[in-house]
This record gives C-alpha cells, sequence and structure tokens, in this order.
C-alpha cells in the first residue's frame, strides 16, 4: 500500500498503548509487484512477451515463474528496493521459507544474488521507482502502491500484484511521555476520523485501513492498487518484531556486503 512514514508527537503515559493500538490502524501498507502490462522488445524485431492486464491464473503463474527472476529476457529490466527488509523477505519466499522463520540463511543470501545479477539496479525513493518504470528503464520490480496509481493516473500501462505472503508493516503516529493530552487527541480523532481517513487515502493514492464494507469509500478507494474489498486485511502478513528486530544487525550489514557485489 504504502511506505511506512512515523510522526512523533509528544502525550502522557497512560495515553500512550491506547493511542498507539488506533494509530498503527491508521494506514496498513506493503511492498508488492508493479509491472508493464505490454513490454516493448529489447531486442528490435524480436518481441519479448506480454504481460497480463488482469489477475488470473495464467498471470499467478507468469509471475511465480518470473517474480523467482529466472527469466534471462528480463535480465536488465528488474529492480527493486534497496530496503534490507524487503530483500530478506522476498528471499525467503523465494526459497519456500517462513520470512518469520527462516531456517536456511544462505539459501536465501544466494536467492539474493541472484536477483542482483540480474536487476538493473536497486531504487531507494519513490521518485527513482517512479521514473524507472515512466522511463521503463524496468519493467518488474515491488513498488508501493500510492506511486503505481499515480502512474496509471499519468497514463502509464502498469499492473499491480498483491503476491502472497507479501511484506506488510503499518503507517503509525508516536505519541510521547510529556505532550499536552487534549491537543493530542484532538488530532488523533481527527486523523482517525473517516472522512479525513478517505480524504487523505484520496489525496495519496494509498487505500485506508477502514473496512470498506461498512464505511463508504467513495468511487476512487475502491479503483486503487492494494484496496482490500473485504475490509479484513487477512492478506497482509507482517514482520514478527522480535524476531526481525534480533537479526537487524547481522542482516543489514550483510545486505550491504551483498549489494556491493560479495
Amino acid at each position: 500500500m504504502g511506505f511506512g512514514r512515523f510522526l512523533a508527537l509528544p502525550s502522557p503515559a497512560p495515553l500512550v498503548s491506547a493511542i498507539f493500538a488506533l494509530s498503527a490502524l491508521f494506514c496498513p501498507s506493503t511492498a508488492n509487484f508493479a509491472y508493464r502490462r505490454v513490454v516493448r522488445p529489447i531486442i528490435p524485431q524480436k518481441p519479448l512477451f506480454h504481460w497480463p492486464i488482469r489477475q488470473s491464473p495464467a498471470s499467478v503463474r507468469f509471475f511465480r515463474h518470473h517474480c523467482k527472476l529466472r527469466c534471462n529476457p528480463t535480465k536488465g529490466k528488474i529492480g527493486g528496493w534497496s530496503d534490507w527488509r524487503t530483500r530478506v523477505w522476498y528471499g525467503a519466499l523465494q526459497t519456500g521459507q517462513d520470512p518469520n522463520n527462516i531456517q536456511d540463511m544462505e539459501a536465501v543470501w544466494d536467492a539474493i544474488r541472484s536477483h542482483r545479477d540480474l536487476a538493473l539496479k536497486y531504487w531507494s525513493s519513490g521518485a527513482e521507482l517512479m521514473s524507472l518504470l515512466a522511463e521503463e528503464e524496468i519493467y518488474v520490480t515491488e513498488g508501493w502502491s500510492g506511486r503505481i496509481a499515480a502512474l496509471q493516473q499519468q497514463g502509464h500501462d502498469i499492473g499491480y500484484y498483491d503476491a502472497p505472503g507479501s511484506f506488510a508493516w503499518q503507517e503509525c503516529l508516536h505519541v510521547l511521555k510529556g505532550s499536552p493530552v487534549e491537543a493530542c487527541e484532538e488530532l488523533l480523532n481527527f486523523m482517525l476520523a473517516p472522512e479525513t481517513s478517505i480524504a487523505v487515502a484520496e489525496g495519496q493514492n494509498y487505500p485506508p485501513a477502514l473496512d470498506g464494507t461498512k464505511v463508504d469509500l467513495g468511487s476512487k478507494i475502491p479503483t486503487l492498487p492494494a484496496y482490500d474489498p473485504t475490509g479484513t486485511l487477512e492478506s497482509l502478513t507482517f514482520a514478527n518484531p522480535t524476531y526481525w528486530n534480533g537479526n537487524e544487525a547481522e542482516w543489514s550489514e550483510t545486505f550491504s556486503r551483498v549489494q556491493r557485489g560479495y
């Protein structure tokens, strides 16, 4: 759905737990696959292939093959987010492992190396992601749905696929001990109000965490990439914070080395 951002506000300790529980629901986010629906040939007069326009059994099989990044015709036209968590997460999925309980880390690093060797580059910002796709420098990558929606609205024929087990996180408003109670309550109530969530979602192109089966979300939000029509968000897979925080120092350093060619 989007890129995780955190806003720190100054609040009294008794409110922190309850406020955090509410704010964590503000905007769940994922990094899923963006792709060009029609790929222009790399070699003149030798077409590559057409990418699926709609999600179907054929398109799912396509992504299982191509998003494992073993298709040589796309070599040099693949991108990826430079975030170490994302690379390890999808390396785990590629090797058939649970990202929250990885048993064979060497297999994951080998998968990441395979991706690195086939990729044009790793992008590090939403602007760079949009530029690479818009200029057709890459054909497939993980992408933030709001950025993909913006490209679609600009007329680019780019699709978005929610792969099973995709990496999810949440947008949060953190309230710090000592901030004024009334001001914090007013801001949080305003941000959590359905009309505000809808306006923010429409402006940023990221679906809100509101249940569309219970709240009228208007006409635009149901058309956004990553919108969940069930309202359950059950398709999202979140990282186990204890597991991932415990491995951050080692894995982030190792990915930095792998990214440089190790």
